[in-house]
């Protein structure tokens, strides 16, 4: 693995000293076409004493050149002069490799550089007490995380088993010894932070290596025996920190794939194993999806291409995990939040974030070697492209009235809940769960798998924030003249209408849409039609499914008339006993221009009326600047401030008490509101008598920003004074 410490070995020169090599000596591993067979070796013939004399004489000189651009070259020639070795060649990798005479290989790490010591790094001893237990649920919640590499080295076991804990994994964390690899059952997870080198066996059959943290021993030799006689577990050699931060070189068992193999190590369904280690990812490891010769239960694979540097590579691991596990917490962080990523969309972000500071992206690294990509390989046959249940989309199915949860959530169904309340499962599959249908139709979604019998064994999903279909009539409440005509059209607020979606309208007054009192369409646009009196009109409609079950209404108010005026008060407005809607028909309107050159427009409503259960006067005004003339589309969005005369804008009043209209000094007492709000002209005219007709809409706003007052209406105005 390559890490801080830079070579100054150039690209081309490394280029062609491998290519030279390998025509010359044959490299191991899946990227060479032709390899010199191996020599014909004998058991026995050297002991475990002779062969760790010679690796001590080979550590010797690797204690001297270390970090060299040509050591591995160095070492494969000193080797090669050595009796106890067969031969010797550069795999691959980048590695020096040789063979004993008993077809044992001893591999040489010369491809890992050491980043600069730094106590910091160290991590506290790693808690292998808790063991996994497995239980049947993609992205199976039982994880293994290795880390064969001494403390000075970046470690982010601890912090990934933080958050899949978070997420109610049962993860163990392991410190990379022969014994930890020999014990991985049921694994629905596995991470593993080690030197990676591609070689063959002694049988010249491609193999990638794991080196363990485990030093070599006279008994650990006996007892492994029979897997260093196969070939698949031998010793190699590295460099690594001691305690005082010293470089030493020391040796450590190395194990392949086929070891994993041969020791029974088993996934769960839809495993996903994921590599921090160089050239990690290659021909080698993606048959771990083949279904006689791989892994079975391997879903999802990914490694490193080539050589990568250890802080990019662990910045890597620990983006990977972030998103895959939903918690977008590492930056760039994303808001809001979308569901855990699929390993598919996992691919893209590696390729496409950038890391910050840098113009590499997550998924790639750059040594001095050239470039290396962190890829995800997926077997065909594979149904779980995430490692957490993950809800995708939520929406109602207005046939059997549910609400159906798209996403990946595994085969052992859990609880799911609508803002903390419980929603009553109807079925559930990987793919798919089915509620009934709550009766809010917005809320925030949680989803949980069980994987297991108790509550502790429970996968989260992340938040979801469904919306079920919530409709509005466009335009809004509007004033009409009389045997005017108006288009509504529904439109969405939220959710989706589904395909094959009916409109029923409905009008309540003396209004016709699309010429009759109730009409059923199939478009979301119908027309009113006012009639030729004045008249306030609700206008409905009902968004009825392909089977006429309701999903959503909506209702807006049409004033007719020359002089009508509706407005809905909402609770909190200040006057509580004017809350709801109220209509007039018998406005009128005044006009005339102040002393500050304002033209002033005063328009009321309910004059004359002695019903001691309505309001007293209504009143609205309005000022423009002296010329401005009326036009539909104007918007005046300020409410009038009797402390500056000067300013431009609109104000809402009305007369209290109806049954004492007078203060005693010939004054309705008035109480108006002042805050912020709009009011928008729909149409304006002139008559022939000189005076003009308008229309408007209003929005009067509490002072935390809700709608207190809306309404609509119409007005004749007639000018007095200059």
């Amino acid at each position: 693995m390559v890490h801080f410490m830079k070579r100054v070995i150039s690209n081309t020169i490394f280029s062609i000293v491998l290519l030279v090599l390998c025509m010359s000596t044959g490299c191991g591993g899946g990227g060479a076409n032709v390899l010199p067979p191996l020599p014909v070796f004998v058991p026995g013939s050297i002991s475990d004493t002779e062969r760790q004399a010679a690796i001590s004489e080979v550590e010797a000189l690797f204690q001297t050149i270390v970090g060299q651009p040509n050591a591995a070259d160095q070492l494969v020639k000193k080797m090669k002069t050595m009796s106890q070795f067969a031969t010797a060649e550069i795999c691959q990798s980048g590695d020096a490799i040789g063979w004993f005479k008993d077809g044992i290989m001893y591999a040489v790490f010369t491809t890992d550089v050491l980043p600069p010591f730094n106590s910091n790094n160290q991590t506290v001893p790693r808690n292998n007490s808790r063991e996994a237990q497995g239980r049947d649920l993609t992205g199976e919640p039982t994880a293994y995380l290795i880390n064969a590499f001494e403390p000075a080295r970046p470690d982010v076991t601890t912090a990934v088993a933080n958050q899949l804990n978070t997420k109610l994994y049962d993860t163990t964390i392991r410190s990379g010894t022969v014994n930890d690899f020999m014990s991985i059952r049921n694994a629905g997870l596995l991470f593993v932070h080690a030197h990676g080198i591609i070689e063959t066996d002694n049988k010249r059959i491609n193999r990638f290596w794991y080196a363990t943290s485990e030093r070599p021993t006279f008994a650990h030799n006996l007892e492994y025996k029979q897997y260093m006689d196969s070939g698949q577990l031998s010793i190699g050699s590295g460099p690594s920190y001691d305690a005082q931060g010293h470089i030493t070189i020391v040796n450590k068992y190395i194990i392949t794939d086929q070891f994993l193999r041969d020791v029974g190590t088993t996934f769960a369904k839809n495993a996903t194993w994921i590599s921090q280690s160089c050239s990690s990812y290659n021909d080698v490891m993606l048959k771990v999806f083949d279904p006689s010769t791989g892994f079975p239960g391997v879903a999802n694979y990914a490694g490193w291409t080539n050589f990568e540097d250890s802080d990019q590579s662990t910045a890597t691991t620990l983006f990977t995990f972030d998103r895959l596990l939903g918690n977008f917490a590492v930056q760039p962080v994303e808001t809001p939040k979308p569901a855990p990523l699929t390993i598919a969309e996992m691919q893209l972000k590696l390729k496409s974030t950038a890391r910050p500071g840098s113009s590499l992206t997550y998924g790639k690294s750059v040594t001095e070697y050239g470039p290396s990509e962190f890829r995800f390989a997926s077997a065909s046959s594979s149904n779980a492209p995430t490692i957490i249940p993950s809800i995708e989309s939520a929406s109602v199915n207005e046939t059997d009235q549910t609400l159906e949860i798209s996403g990946h959530f595994g085969s052992a169904s859990g609880a799911i809940t609508l803002d903390g309340g419980n929603l009553t499962l109807q079925s559930w599959s990987e793919t798919l769960v089915k509620v009934t249908k709550p009766s809010a139709d917005h809320g925030t979604l949680v989803l949980r798998s069980l994987g297991g019998a108790s509550a502790g064994g429970q996968l989260l999903s992340n938040s979801y924030n469904f919306a079920g279909l919530g409709v509005v009539i466009n335009p809004g409440s509007v004033a009409l003249n009389k045997l005017a005509t108006q288009a509504f059209t529904v439109a969405t607020l939220t959710g989706i209408i589904p395909n094959g979606a009916k409109y029923r309208w409905t009008v309540t007054g003396l209004g016709k849409v699309n010429n009759g009192s109730q009409v059923l369409t199939t478009t979301p646009t119908a027309t009113y039609k006012a009639p030729n009196q004045d008249t306030s009109d609700s206008l409905k409609v009902e968004v009825l499914s392909s089977a006429n079950v309701v999903l959503a209404t909506a209702t807006v108010s049409v004033v007719v008339g020359q002089n009508q005026f509706m407005f809905t008060l909402s609770p909190g407005a200040g006057w509580p006993e004017n809350v709801g809607t109220h209509s007039y028909n018998d406005g009128e309107g005044q006009s005339y221009t102040n002393g500050s050159n304002h033209d002033v427009y005063n328009l009321e409503y309910n004059i004359d009326t002695t019903d001691p259960d309505l309001h007293g006067r209504v009143s609205l005004v309005f000022e423009l600047l002296h010329g401005t003339p009326l036009a539909a589309g104007q918007v005046i969005d300020q409410a009038l401030n009797n402390s500056n005369p000067t300013l431009i804008g609109f104000s809402f009043s009305t007369a209290r008490y109806l049954n004492q209209p007078y203060d005693g000094n010939g004054y309705y007492d008035i109480t108006g509101i002042t805050t912020t709000g709009k009011m928008t002209i729909l149409s304006a005219s002139s008559n022939t008598d000189g005076s003009k007709s308008i229309s408007f809409s209003l929005m009067v706003n509490k002072s935390d920003g809700s709608p207190a007052i809306t309404g609509s209406g119409s007005c004749r105005i007639v000018q007095f004074g200059p």
